[in-house]
This record gives structure tokens, C-alpha cells and sequence, in this order.
């Protein structure tokens, strides 16, 4: 009989660990040992089978094994160790992803569990592959492609002819694409989470945690090829090549977000699409150094709810006006429809 795991204590235990598995869904039911997780979007089940919990996930391009590994509460030097396996269908094939992240303390956070490490490692096939074949000698030998990146925390080290104590990198992370060093690119990236926001910004994501990071690439601080090097350095074109492109996806609330970070923050006022990290680099390195003469209106710091998400002024005016990239998600616009109906509140 598998034992009942009480989610509120792990999640506020483990807070970091669950974002990376949970996103923003919530425990909604229990139903014969199965906890189903949900937000507006998606849905996601977990089992408990002895000292594992395992969590899947699936829509009709994305299927997800997740395997959780609590460490053992005698063991103060015990981390968590968390496995996910991430396919993502192709249209002439598939993307399996295979994603190891170990959580502990660290000397930015030594009262809190944070992400140390993370090693993701992507094979590309020409074939649908089911999860019961996958198996570390399966994607070794029947994949086409394969690419390897990594982050590390820094680690201070002694040399035992020395008395002094030196680090691992020196810059913030030991991070490598291939083998090949590519540290340096986040050389900025500092914080208790900053290997999550590394492999965010790696990836072409922009969401609230990594946002003052993109900031920091508009203002020249950090490298521009940070984010997005995934598509940067080739990667994505070769899966493409090889799988067929991946489909164009992004949750309103998400696009929601990047529109007014960019709009408001970057001060970026063209049409941009969400999902294309060539047009988001294009709005990040935005730099208005012309001065130009124009009419602009004034709004002030209202804010509305739009299904309990804040929204500014600005960018309701600017999804009511339809300036936004119409191209963007054009199956997921619930929230957007109700902003240009004045479906909403003040906050």
C-alpha cells in the first residue's frame, strides 16, 4: 500500500524543487492514491511508491515522466534529486529530453533548498519513440543527435599545497554546451537561484524570476548571446532539420507577462511574437538612442485583473487597441478576448 504524502508540507519544505515540477498548479483532488495537480491550463497526476514520487504530464505535444527523490532526513549532506524526462513530438519525429537537476544548501542559501546543479541532456529521433523503450543505452545508440548542457553552483576548493582557498569558476557558474565552456555568457548571473535562470535564459525563456536578468541584457550588462544561445549556437536548427519545427505554444498569462515587461520595462513599442527568440532578442536589445519628438499617451498606475492576473493600463490599452503580434498563440486567447471585451476589474 503506497503512503500518504502530505503535498502542503513538502511543497513549503521543498518550495524550489516543486516550482521546477509544478509550475503554478495546485493539489485539486485525490482519487485512489493519485494527486492530480491542475492550474488554468494544464494538469498534472503523481503517485507515491516508497521513497519516489512519480509525476506525469501530458498535452497533445509535450509528455513528461518526472521521478522525485527525497533525501533522507538523517543525512544533513543528502540532496534531492529530481529526473525528468521531457518528449516533445515532431512532425518527423521527436525530441527526447532527459533533464537531471540535484537540489541542497549552498552558501547563498544556507537555511533553504535550492537548485545546484542541472545537466540536460536532448536526443533527436526520426521516429516516435514510447516511454517503456526509453533507457540511457536506447537514446545512446538510437538517436541521431545528441547535446549536453550543464550548470553548476561554483565550488571553493583547496589545493593541499596551498593555504589559500580558491573557486571553481571565475565567474559565476561552471556552465558548458558540448563540453565547451560557455560560462563567461553568464558571468553576471548571480543569486541563490541563478542556475535556474541560467537554463531559462539559455532556453529563450523570459518569465518573473529571470526578468532582471533581461533587463540587464537591454542595459549591456550581460552578453546579448545569454539568451536564447540554445537557438544561438544552432542547436534548435538542427532539431528541425532533423524532427520537423516545433509548434508555437505560449499560455496567455505567460504572454500577458512578457508583453508588459517588454512594453513597459524595455520600453519596446513595436509588434513582436512571444515564441520566436529572434524577435525577443530584437525587443530585449532595443536602444531608442535618437531622440525622436511624438505624442505619446499617458497612463497611470492602475492596475486590473484580468482572471485574478495583474495587468497596467498600458497593456490593456495596447490589447484592447490590438497592437499587440496577432500572429502570437492565436488558440490560446481566452484572456486576451476578455481584455478587448472589458472583461476585467480594478485591482
Amino acid at each position: 500500500m503506497n503512503k500518504v504524502v502530505n503535498f502542503d508540507i513538502l511543497i513549503e519544505k521543498y518550495k524550489n524543487v516543486f516550482v521546477d515540477i509544478l509550475g503554478d498548479m495546485e493539489l485539486t483532488k485525490i482519487e485512489n492514491g493519485v494527486y492530480v495537480f491542475e492550474d488554468d491550463f494544464n494538469q498534472m497526476t503523481a503517485k507515491v511508491n516508497g521513497d519516489f514520487i512519480n509525476f506525469r504530464y501530458k498535452d497533445d505535444d509535450i509528455e513528461k515522466a518526472i521521478v522525485l527523490k527525497l533525501p533522507d532526513e538523517n543525512d544533513k549532506n543528502s540532496s534531492v534529486a529530481l529526473t525528468e524526462i521531457v518528449k516533445e513530438k515532431r512532425q518527423n519525429g521527436c525530441i527526447i529530453d532527459r533533464i537531471v537537476r540535484l537540489y541542497g544548501y549552498s552558501s547563498l542559501a544556507p537555511n533553504e533548498i535550492v537548485l545546484l546543479d542541472i545537466l540536460s541532456k536532448r536526443y533527436a529521433f526520426i521516429k516516435d519513440v514510447s516511454f517503456e523503450d526509453i533507457s540511457d543505452d536506447f537514446l545512446e545508440n538510437e538517436s541521431l543527435i545528441k547535446n549536453v548542457f550543464e550548470s553548476h553552483m561554483k565550488t571553493v576548493i583547496r589545493s593541499t599545497n596551498d593555504l589559500r582557498w580558491l573557486t571553481s569558476s571565475k565567474v559565476s557558474s561552471n556552465t558548458k554546451l558540448n563540453g565547451t565552456d560557455i560560462s563567461d555568457l553568464y558571468d553576471i548571473v548571480e543569486g541563490k537561484d541563478k542556475i535556474s535562470r541560467i537554463y531559462d535564459l539559455y532556453k529563450g525563456v523570459i518569465n518573473k524570476q529571470n526578468s532582471m536578468d533581461i533587463l540587464a541584457i537591454h542595459l549591456g550588462l550581460l552578453k546579448k548571446n545569454s539568451f536564447g544561445y540554445k537557438e544561438i549556437s544552432g542547436i534548435s536548427a538542427q532539431e528541425d532539420i532533423i524532427c520537423g519545427k516545433k509548434k508555437a505554444k505560449i499560455n496567455d498569462k505567460d504572454e500577458l507577462f512578457i508583453t508588459d515587461f517588454i512594453q513597459n520595462r524595455i520600453g519596446y513599442e513595436k509588434p513582436f511574437d512571444c515564441t520566436s527568440v529572434k524577435s525577443l532578442i530584437e525587443a530585449i536589445t532595443y536602444n531608442d538612442t535618437v531622440p525622436v519628438q511624438r505624442t505619446e499617451e499617458k497612463f497611470d498606475d492602475t492596475v486590473f485583473l484580468v482572471d485574478d492576473i495583474p495587468v497596467s493600463k498600458k497593456t490593456i490599452a495596447i490589447f484592447e487597441k490590438g497592437k499587440h503580434d496577432k500572429t502570437v498563440n492565436p488558440s490560446q486567447n481566452g484572456i486576451v478576448n476578455k481584455i478587448k471585451h472589458k472583461i476585467y476589474r480594478i485591482k
